[in-house]
């Protein structure tokens, strides 16, 4: 009967003396290559949407931060790890990061800024110049996350908006002249 951590138990009963015994074999996994990779050199980690996860996955994340081995792979020296997730405060879902992960990182809120958006992620994305220029003109829209909201300007709906063909897009100005 396979276990769900990783062992293998087996049962036995000795009918002369009704001893009913247990025996676990602990089962290998064979290492993966992105976990060799993380074994030399220098490496970004990222473990994502970790308020999302449940707390046995958020206690083997720990896991893994603590001693810096997942598997009998051993991170280098220079292998960093960064835990992203929302703040249950902002009501987007997340879920609570457990005390254990809480104290073995460090924690940063982030903020969002225009001209880094325009300059680290629209310019090099080819986000189309009319949404730079209308955020430039607006910039109190790139970020008012509103939890009350249906919707909200983000700098992720941004790029979803250009995502819509730029066909669509001029119908759908037409339509709001109306």
């Amino acid at each position: 009967m396979a276990g769900a951590h990783g062992y293998q138990a087996r049962f036995g009963i000795d009918p002369s003396s009704s001893t009913v015994t247990l025996a676990l074999d602990v089962l290998s996994f064979k290492k993966s290559p992105l976990l060799a990779r993380l074994e030399k050199g220098r490496n970004l980690l990222i473990m994502d949407e970790i308020s999302d996860a449940n707390m046995g996955m958020q206690n083997l994340g720990r896991r893994l931060l603590w001693t810096r081995e997942i598997n009998g792979a051993r991170l280098s020296k220079d292998t960093y790890i960064i835990c992203m997730g929302n703040r249950t405060k902002d009501k987007s879902g997340a879920g609570r990061v457990s005390g254990k992960v809480k104290n073995a990182t460090t924690r940063f809120e982030m903020e969002s800024n225009l001209d880094d958006w325009v300059n680290n992620f629209a310019l090099p994305n080819d986000i189309d110049p009319v949404t730079i220029q209308f955020l430039r003109f607006r910039p109190g829209l790139l970020d008012m996350y509103d939890p009350d909201k249906e919707a909200s300007p983000t700098p992720r709906q941004w790029d979803l908006v250009n995502r819509v063909p730029t066909s669509l897009k001029i119908f759908l100005t037409a339509l709001a002249i109306i």
